[in-house]
């Protein structure tokens, strides 16, 4: 109880998972300048959209909720693209929104987001 009062600020931060949550989560933690470090058992970010082994994703997946509900708010996702996107445009779209703002993973192995003993900030490198 009470740890972290009085202090300026958070410490560390991990995040587990590169799914579309996981990545919208390093993205606002970069943004408020806090140190991440970011877990991911895959390769590469994308999550469950990855058509991987250890994922249910298939081909012929769609994200079952409309556009509008489920992209993010800073990151529209196409306006030619059908309401309700395929399982490898999702996978474009984390992928592209992860790049976009810089979010750790997208230029080198997932599971390597922030190394230890190089935490991850705002204006940072892998």
């Amino acid at each position: 109880m009470g740890a972290g009062r009085g202090t300026a600020g958070p410490g560390r931060v991990a995040v587990v998972g590169g799914g579309m949550a996981g990545i919208a989560a390093v993205k606002a933690l970069l943004q408020a300048g806090v140190e991440v470090f970011g877990v991911e058992r895959a390769e590469e970010l994308g999550g469950l959209w990855r058509p991987a082994p250890d994922t249910a994703a298939y081909e012929g997946l769609r994200l079952n909720t409309s556009k509008p509900r489920s992209e993010f708010s800073d990151h529209p996702m196409p306006a030619e693209w059908p309401d309700y996107p395929t399982r490898a445009q999702l996978l474009a779209y984390v992928r592209d929104y992860a790049e976009r703002f810089d979010v750790p993973g997208t230029s080198a192995p997932a599971r390597n987001w922030s190394p230890p003993g190089a935490p991850r900030t705002a204006g940072g490198s892998n």
